[in-house]
């Protein structure tokens, strides 16, 4: 339903017309998929372990061998900043609600 008036609003009012909709729409689907492979991201830190051979130096793997890793995640605090980004986008419309000023109206409308 939203997005039916968002369409029907952009046609009838000139507000930018259907490109500006698409344009919308193709941001929207970019900061989905930003949000996503943020949350799913993994940081592999390699583990690498001191060992000494009989012959007394550190013995290196030229290959590179079996490396293991330790899976760190790059948010670990899952979705909890993405929802203070959206708290933190209503903190101006917030404070211009506040004002009677034509200027702060404004700004609420727009956000």
């Amino acid at each position: 339903q939203a997005l039916f008036q968002e369409f029907t609003s952009k046609v009838t009012n000139n507000n930018g017309g259907p490109m500006l909709l698409v344009i919308e729409i193709i941001v929207w689907l970019l900061v989905i998929i930003a949000c996503v492979l943020l949350v799913m991201a993994v940081r592999k830190i390699p583990v690498q372990y001191a060992r000494r051979t009989t012959a007394g130096d550190f013995e290196q793997d030229s290959l590179g061998g079996n490396r293991q890793w330790i899976p760190s995640k790059l948010n670990s605090a899952g979705v909890m900043p993405i929802i203070f980004a959206q708290a933190i986008m209503f903190i101006p419309a917030a404070v211009a609600g506040l004002s009677k000023s034509e200027t702060s109206q404004s700004i609420a409308g727009t956000f």
